[in-house]
């Protein structure tokens, strides 16, 4: 069963803003996108017979959260096999809830642990306002910018279509009166030359001019030179946690240890966020006589509660950053351990970097390890 189709392909453009990551990737004639076909179709194939129906129609899929969650799968299993270990998809366990876990995990004959798959993210908008922005977007990269890089500043979406004929006419009206303009020196790499807001029927963007260097005078793929996203709260923890906890009660008591493999699909992820998932919110607790402030964790982390600790069941959390197809080659891989595991983990056979408790401490410590780059055999040469 192919993965990608067996085509002859042309298009060298970039993806459309509505565009689903497969189709783009299956369509695109760029070198970069050739090499992860191959490299993707290679991992499909070592796909174990009795799941590889399921991942690849998955992977295939126009919805790019289900695209997102086959990738992660056929990325973990690499992984793990990079590690020595194999893998059965979908085993049927012992809980009393008969569910299956997207891995069982062997060294050898004997089972080590199970593997849960998840997305966390960012959802900017809910998906009918993504794609109503993605239209608008796609219709502003048909404009001609003249020597000018736009960014455009997405403030509000509104709740119907706008005419993007219309809008896009109106900006170039703009870019019109800014060429006719004496503009030498004006603006700089980091200060517009000219900015302009439209609003129509809930819809504010902001757009920003800056003139162009003679080094950026290259050929343009996009009309836009990007676009951002007004003033908003990233909750990147609360994101996480909420993505774990869903996994976290889904099978019930297990046997071995069981591992949650989370991509979480933001730019970045620090470890502080991943603590205030984990561990519970920061805060500080001041004296009201000496006035001293001492840092503490609310009880609310996917492992603590007033209690003590919680979910022990799951034994540790491999977060996976940003992972897309895109970004295969510098993708980061952590496995977070338990402090009080019903099942522990073993960190001598994990050879990815871990974070490990050490309870005389009352901390989390880092053990370096390989890059998932390097185990995967994805790292370039100086020669490539």
């Amino acid at each position: 069963m192919r993965l990608f189709d067996d085509t002859q392909r042309v298009y060298h453009g970039p993806r459309k803003h509505s565009e689903p990551s497969f189709d783009y990737l299956n369509r695109s004639a760029r070198d970069e996108a050739s090499g992860i076909r191959e490299l993707l179709e290679c991992w499909a194939r070592r796909l174990p017979d009795a799941g590889k129906k399921d991942v690849v129609e998955r992977l295939r899929s126009r919805d790019d959260a289900q695209h997102c969650g086959a990738l992660l799968e056929l990325y973990c299993g690499e992984l793990l096999r990079a590690h020595g270990l194999s893998l059965e998809p979908h085993p049927t366990t012992e809980t009393e809830k008969r569910k299956h876990p997207d891995f069982l995990v062997r060294m050898g004959t004997e089972p080590i642990c199970y593997v849960e798959c998840t997305l966390a993210g960012d959802p900017m908008l809910d998906t009918a306002r993504q794609a109503r922005l993605n239209e608008v977007l796609d219709g502003l990269d048909q404009l001609d910018p003249k020597r000018f890089s736009i960014i455009v500043e997405v403030q509000a979406v509104g709740g119907s279509s706008p005419s993007t004929r219309k809008l896009r006419s109106e900006i170039e009206s703009w870019l019109c009166e800014l060429e006719g303009t004496r503009l030498s020196g004006a603006g700089t790499d980091v200060e517009p030359c000219s900015v302009h807001t439209w609003r129509m029927n809930g819809w504010a963007l902001t757009f920003r001019a800056f003139a162009r260097s003679q080094k950026q005078s290259g050929v343009r793929r996009r009309g836009m030179a990007g676009h951002t996203y007004g003033m908003r709260y990233g909750d990147s923890s609360g994101r996480l946690r909420k993505a774990l906890e869903q996994k976290a009660k889904h099978y019930g008591d297990l046997t071995l240890p069981y591992i949650v493999a989370v991509n979480f699909l933001d730019d970045v992820i620090e470890d502080y966020d991943v603590m205030e998932a984990l561990f519970g919110d920061a805060r500080y607790r001041i004296s009201t006589t000496t006035e001293e402030a001492t840092e503490e964790r609310a009880p609310n982390g996917l492992w603590t509660s007033t209690r003590g600790y919680r979910y022990r069941r799951v034994s540790g959390v491999l977060l996976i950053n940003n992972l897309t197809p895109w970004t295969l080659r510098k993708a980061t891989a952590v496995l977070w351990h338990h402090p009080a595991p019903r099942h522990a983990l073993e960190p001598s056979i994990w050879r990815i970097p871990q974070m490990l408790p050490d309870k005389s401490q009352d901390t989390m410590v880092q053990r370096d390890g390989a890059r998932p780059s390097l185990l995967l055999g994805l790292e370039r040469t100086r020669d490539s």
